[in-house]
């Protein structure tokens, strides 16, 4: 399936983008958790046990992204579960935001983009934005993924860390606007092995 996507049906959704004047972006959501905002390692005398401060508020933020390999980053924050009205939304967000070119959009295979409220949505908008899916089980190709690293890093690192979920938002929010600034490290996550695509 891996092989085929890469030798076959990517070469082919770039094609169609080329051929349609369009732009291909890749989508993903993730989530963040205050209790799980914590350094990855810590540092401690020799002979002492390092420990990291943890807390137990269990708060959450999640968000939705799409980017593109020319350095675009779109996005949304939401609260509470990932359902097609969520992704609905985010999906006419993105269709006015860029106007004048057909979106290819690539997904994984979590079952909210298949239902069919989105796909009847997308069939209404057929002119506008079309979707296509990433082999089951294979988040390593998608770009997107070096973007919800890049956000958990960030947020692991940042001092006052986020106490609550306003503040969680708020620290989320400021960051994706940054990158929405900063097109040349979008790119760079173009740059790993396994997500060298060539744009359309």
């Amino acid at each position: 399936m891996v092989e085929a996507w890469l030798s076959d049906v990517y070469p082919k959704i770039r094609a169609q983008a080329r051929k349609d004047g369009g732009v291909i972006l890749w989508q993903d959501e993730s989530g963040l958790r205050l209790d799980r905002l914590v350094a990855k390692q810590g540092y401690a005398p020799r002979g002492q046990r390092a420990i990291a401060p943890a807390t137990g508020n269990r708060q959450r933020v999640n968000m939705i992204s799409a980017l593109a390999n020319s350095g675009e980053l779109r996005f949304s924050i939401f609260e509470g579960r990932f359902t097609g009205r969520v992704f609905i939304e985010f999906l006419d967000r993105l269709v006015r935001s860029i106007p004048d070119r057909k979106i290819h959009l690539i997904c994984d295979n979590h079952t909210t983009h298949h239902a069919k409220f989105v796909r009847k949505w997308v069939a209404e908008h057929a002119d506008r934005i079309e979707l296509h899916f990433l082999p089951a089980h294979s988040p390593e190709l998608n770009p997107d993924e070096q973007l919800n690293q890049d956000v958990k890093r960030h947020m692991r690192e940042i001092h006052p860390k986020p106490t609550d979920k306003t503040t969680l938002r708020t620290a989320l929010a400021r960051f994706l606007h940054r990158r929405q600034r900063q097109p040349k490290i979008v790119r760079a996550y173009f740059q790993e092995p396994s997500v060298r695509y060539a744009a359309a």
